[in-house]
């Protein structure tokens, strides 16, 4: 049972359950040049895509940022 409830904790969240708005959030990492996973301030990780032409650097090591999303796509990012 223990296993079952820590499988829960770290799962990702789906983004489409991410209610739109502003967020700061811990760059977990860069998965690619379109998504991001992030934590958010109430502990939720998710793995979300980027919207359009917006592109991640993948060398770049960011913690911090401040996103925008929109039905679970990343509108706005800015690093810090």
């Amino acid at each position: 049972m223990h296993f079952a409830i820590l499988a829960m904790l770290f799962a990702l969240v789906d983004p489409s359950l991410i209610p739109d708005g502003d967020y700061n959030v811990t760059v977990e990492r860069v998965v690619d040049a379109k998504h991001l996973v992030v934590r958010m301030e109430n502990g939720v990780e998710a793995r979300l895509p980027a919207t359009g032409s917006m592109t991640f650097d993948t060398s770049q090591k960011v913690t911090k940022a401040h996103i925008f999303v929109y039905k679970g796509v990343i509108i706005t990012y800015k690093a810090g």
